[in-house]
């Protein structure tokens, strides 16, 4: 680490001057002496490389165990476990310091201020006291200043008095590395000359450039190398003699220093001396300026860094607190328009939430809502991890949205108002209340869910008959906070996939659920309009809805007549059947008996012929019992042993009987679908007085036990829908 504050420059300076008179080794002595004293090395030498090899002429501090065996090209270097700097004296004279490995590496300043003296200590042997006495002052001044204009300016300044020239300039190359600018001018009578631009090869300091080296012109008019590029310059100048130096920086050429006489003249080997001297004086100085230049540079990136690490520091306290704000709310069960109004608080600017059917889950601003529906689908660009930039709308309005997506579904869409350049904590804030809604969202839908399911399972015990009475009923019931109609229609839909089959082939399964889901959701909505509270139970792709209190027959057509436009909205297939009214809800206990009474019977019959005609047909002409079979294996849930049991046959006989009856129907009986439908054939066969029931005694059939009866008389108390395709309503699709 450099120590020039503490230094002694005068006293290095003057020593190294007065030992000029000399042998040249009392120079090199106190310039080692001084390095040393200034770098606080261990050790520093004065080395030449004249052919052998090496040769120490002096040395100050502890000596370097072995000397370099090659002259070093790099300013600092690491060899033997020292540190080493070198930097030329003169011709080839190095002067070498080092210092411990353990110690701190010479930094730039170090090397520039050792080129310094080295500098100083070259051009003192050959220097008269004038000229010695100008460099020295020129040096006072680099090391006194760090402004480069003011260093250069001293340069030309004692460049035109010792070498007795009118005209000095200082040129420096431009980026590009072919041009060089004045940079420090005195003595020009023309402002061209302080602005003059030179290219390699043009004119004294172009060849100067181009060749690295110094270079006299006696005469402008006479010399057969120099361009005449700039005699009208020279002209305007009165100039006729020129020399010029190159300042170099390790290596590299990074200006020129230039004095002209306004006559004819012959530059002494002297004056070639000091103009060398100043040129690497100059080219110190250059070097000082881009390390500070540099240092700087990367000063002022340290604090543009510092500034930045502060403002991502602020930033994410900041959303820190607002994810501990939204958090609180989840934890303490919130409902959604509590983080709503969160964010809405935090960013201090309209809120809205919109599901993905388009209804309003949070009211904000209207044309908020309007602009989170119209850019449904849209592309819109990306301002943060999931965050969107919407609009303009026709006020030029724009709005930041999220979409609020857990579990694989994507629930809703949260829209905050916002520039077109949102700011990042707005969008921080919208992205983690999003993710809030998502939590309480998918918590919400997953306790509903479960009560869907309780509700589901209650009502359809109720309707297959697995409730044994009106008090266990009731118990049920209760325990599910929900009430029992004293009379009821019951409605069973059963839902199909869209029309369009390649939409269904693009959607995704989830997305299928969801429309199911969709549908559902909708029916109670519209159920709701109606101010019936209707009790649901959802299997599959089938629907069981209880409606409480008698409905006349137009009432109940209306409702069914809503149904169907509801599904075309949603773009579903429906099945619909209704049920004739039902004085109490438990008192058909098995109650698909009731669900479809139609008006004409043929209905029925064609539908039971579609899925049983062939099973019938077949057991007529063999004698076998498949539809028996059929019936048992449903009537035991499906389970293999237990119906073949019930049968009283072997569970292989049992498995060909399905496999027959699966071959004669082109129904899967692992197929809910199919199995309801086979289901409901023998249910309608039941209703009809066809066949005797396997249920009619409270336990399965034997084998053969379906036999043909007469039809029984209507039931009493059951009212028939009198008009035609009131069993049956199949929605068209979706235009």
């Amino acid at each position: 680490m450099a120590t020039s504050d503490s230094f002694n420059w005068a006293m290095a300076c003057r020593r190294i001057l007065e030992a000029r008179s000399h042998e040249p080794e009392r120079v090199f002595g106190a310039l080692a002496t001084a390095a040393r004293q200034l770098t606080d090395a261990d050790g520093t030498s004065v080395i030449s490389w004249r052919p052998p090899g090496a040769q120490q002429l002096v040395r100050s501090g502890s000596r370097l165990r072995r000397l370099p065996e090659s002259r070093l090209t790099s300013a600092v270097t690491a060899a033997g476990g020292v540190w080493m700097v070198s930097v030329p004296v003169r011709g080839e004279v190095d002067l070498v310091t080092w210092r411990s490995g353990q110690g701190p590496r010479f930094g730039d300043e170090d090397v520039e201020l050792l080129r310094l003296l080295a500098t100083l200590a070259g051009t003192a042997m050959g220097l008269t006291e004038t000229a010695l006495s100008s460099l020295y002052g020129v040096a006072r001044k680099l090391l006194g200043s760090r402004d480069l204009d003011e260093v250069l300016l001293e340069i030309v300044t004692t460049a035109a008095q010792v070498l007795r020239a009118e005209i000095a300039s200082v040129f420096l190359l431009a980026p590009g590395g072919d041009t060089l600018e004045a940079k420090a001018s005195v003595g020009h009578r023309t402002i061209d000359t302080a602005r003059l631009k030179v290219k390699r090869g043009q004119g004294l300091v172009g060849h100067v450039l181009q060749t690295g080296a110094i270079y006299c012109v006696d005469d402008w008019s006479t010399d057969p190398v120099i361009s005449k590029e700039f005699l009208r310059i020279a002209s305007l100048e009165g100039s006729r003699s020129a020399i010029g130096a190159p300042m170099n920086v390790d290596g590299e050429t990074v200006g020129v220093l230039a004095a002209w006489r306004r006559r004819r003249s012959l530059f002494s080997d002297g004056d070639v001396e000091v103009i060398r001297a100043l040129a690497d004086l100059g080219a110190v100085a250059v070097q000082r300026a881009v390390s500070a230049d540099a240092l700087r540079d990367m000063s002022d990136s340290l604090r543009q860094a510092n500034n930045a690490l502060a403002q991502r520091v602020s930033e994410a306290e900041h959303a820190l607190r607002i994810h501990e704000r939204l958090t609180r709310i989840v934890v303490d069960g919130a409902e959604l328009p509590a983080v709503i109004g969160t964010l809405g608080e935090i960013t201090g600017k309209d809120v809205a939430a919109v599901g993905f059917e388009g209804t309003v889950i949070q009211a904000g601003a209207a044309w908020l809502v309007d602009l989170l529906r119209s850019s449904r689908g849209h592309h819109s660009p990306r301002v943060g991890a999931t965050a969107l930039i919407l609009g303009p709308d026709s006020q030029g309005r724009h709005a930041i949205a999220v979409k609020i997506r857990s579990a694989g579904f994507e629930w809703a869409e949260l829209g905050v108002a916002s520039e077109p350049q949102p700011p990042a904590l707005d969008v921080q804030a919208a992205e983690q209340a999003a993710t809030a809604c998502a939590v309480l969202l998918a918590r919400q839908d997953a306790v509903a869910a479960a009560v869907r399911r309780l509700e589901s399972e209650f009502v359809w015990d109720l309707l297959e008959g697995r409730i044994g009475s009106e008090t266990e009923a009731l118990v049920h019931a209760h325990q599910l906070a929900r009430d029992l109609p004293a009379a009821a229609r019951v409605v069973l839909l059963s839902t199909g996939p869209p029309a369009d089959r390649a939409a269904v082939d693009r959607s995704a399964p989830d997305q299928l659920e969801r429309s199911s889901l969709g549908l559902a959701r909708s029916m109670a909505e519209l159920l709701d309009s109606y101010g019936l509270h209707a009790r649901y139970g959802r299997r599959g792709q089938l629907l069981a809805v209880i409606i409480p209190g008698p409905r006349s027959l137009d009432d109940t057509r209306r409702l069914c007549g809503d149904m169907l436009k509801l599904a075309r909205r949603v773009g579903s297939r429906i099945q619909l059947g209704v049920s004739s009214p039902i004085n109490s809800i438990t008192e058909y206990l098995g109650v698909l008996q009731f669900l479809l009474e139609p008006a004409h019977r043929s209905d029925l019959d064609s539908y039971v012929t579609q899925v049983l005609g062939p099973l019938i047909a077949y057991d007529r002409e063999h004698g076998s019992h498949l539809v028996d079979t059929v019936a048992a294996y449903l009537q035991c849930n499906c389970h293999l042993q237990r119906a073949a049991a019930t049968l009283f046959v072997h569970h292989k006989t049992m498995s060909y009987r399905l496999a027959r009856v699966s071959t004669l129907t082109g129904l899967r009986l692992d197929n809910q679908e199919d199995r309801f439908r086979l289901h409901l054939a023998l249910k309608i066969l039941s209703l009809q007085g066809k066949v005797s029931s396997p249920e009619a005694d409270g336990r399965p059939a034997p084998d053969a036990a379906w036999r043909a009866t007469a039809s029984p008389a209507r039931q009493p108390g059951r009212e028939p829908l009198t008009a035609p395709g009131a069993l049956a309503y199949c929605a068209p699709p979706a235009s």
